[in-house]
């Protein structure tokens, strides 16, 4: 048997389908969508049936890149959309469109309310149909008096959730699925390893070289501002105010020393809504006001970390399928920028000329363009997301 480094498994069975072409992007606290092109052996007679690729919708497979020396990378996304194309030779050809089960939640849009729960308490009740999540969170968010879902959908209701709790997420692929990992610290984050720069490594497969980079540094916004009133309280505003700064030990400049030192004032993102003079029982809740004021600094700090999180940004090519987003990886023999990064962004192009069922083994072409962030920076959604 020819070796053929990409592959499709489905719960039609093995050896089914052959991959010619799979490209995709992938984003972190974003969603994935990968494009595989895939063939079948045209049945030859009743005897052979069609094996009914559109039963796959719904449903979720792998594309499984055979690393050599035991090693593997897997690509597992939901059939969200399949398409049969024309027909050549003796092959039968589709198109499946992969993403994540977080997808479905784009589906429905609705309004609801949530009483005395946490972010991640409602997100545990918002998660299931996309299979649930890993939850990683070293700083629990407080409980809310009142959450409201108004006229999102629950795709929207989620980013939204995680953009005003600080909280980024990304998927780890394995061959039986992909697990959402949601997290505020992606310091801590799985590595991938070490990856040598060097622009000089040819067009084969090469699982530890970068051979392309770039390192952009940007101005952003310099401050955060947070304002919010209560019914409850009258004639007093809750304040919170954040400086952007890069974090310590990363390369990025110094955001205020840009020459127009703008305030962000993210006052729709108040919290004071989240909190009640009266508790449960009637009574005063002495906490309220107190954490009025603590939660809109609070607030305002994440926003700052957020703002500040991509003021360094580098972009690259490498032939490794390796990468994806949230991983972290060491750069090693760069001029400049050698040290631990975050993949942000990943978009892979791979394809299997001369696949089919002969005796020879495919030519494979693989290229991934990534954008990545000093790991030292936490990387928190930006811009807000608004209700």
């Amino acid at each position: 048997m020819p070796t053929i480094p990409f592959t499709l498994e489905t719960p039609l069975g093995d050896n089914v389908f052959v991959v010619l072409d799979f490209k995709g992007r992938e984003i972190l606290s974003g969603l994935f969508e990968y494009v595989v092109l895939a063939g079948t052996k045209r049945p030859s007679d009743l005897a052979n049936p069609d094996p009914n690729p559109g039963s796959l919708l719904g449903q979720t497979v792998t594309v499984t890149c055979d690393l050599g020396q035991g090693g593997y990378r897997y690509f597992n996304g939901m059939v969200a959309e399949i398409a049969e194309l024309e027909p050549a030779r003796d092959m039968c050809w589709y198109e499946l469109i992969l993403r994540p089960k977080l997808w479905l939640l784009s589906l429905n849009r609705r309004s609801r309310i949530f009483q005395s729960m946490s972010a991640m308490q409602i997100l545990a009740e918002v998660l299931p149909v996309a299979g649930g999540a890993l939850i990683e969170v070293n700083n629990p968010p407080a409980t809310r008096c009142y959450c409201t879902q108004y006229r999102e959908t629950d795709l929207e209701f989620f980013l939204r959730l995680c953009s005003e709790e600080g909280l980024s997420h990304f998927w780890i692929h394995s061959r039986d699925g992909h697990q959402l990992v949601v997290t505020d610290n992606t310091l801590s984050n799985p590595p991938v390893g070490t990856i040598q720069y060097n622009p000089d490594t040819g067009t084969a497969i090469s699982l530890d070289t970068i051979h392309e980079w770039t390192t952009r540094k940007s101005i952003r916004t310099g401050a955060i501002g947070v304002i919010d009133t209560h019914f409850q309280v009258f004639n007093r505003l809750f304040e919170g105010n954040a400086s952007v700064e890069p974090a310590p030990g990363a390369t990025a400049p110094t955001v205020n020393d840009s020459p127009y030192n703008a305030v962000w004032q993210a006052h729709e993102l108040g919290t004071a809504r989240y909190f009640d003079q009266l508790n449960e029982a009637g009574l005063d809740n002495p906490d309220a006001i107190p954490s009025m004021y603590d939660s809109a600094q609070k607030r305002a700090a994440a926003l700052a970390l957020a703002a500040g999180s991509q003021v360094q940004v580098a972009q690259g090519k490498t032939r490794s399928p390796l990468l994806a987003p949230g991983i972290l990886f060491e750069l090693m023999d760069h001029p400049s920028s050698s040290g631990i990064w975050i993949v942000l962004e990943v978009e892979h192009e791979v394809r299997q000329e001369g696949v089919g069922w002969t005796s020879e083994s495919p030519e494979i072409r693989c290229s991934t363009r990534f954008r990545a962030a000093p790991a030292a920076v936490p990387q928190k959604p930006w811009p807000p997301v608004a209700r």
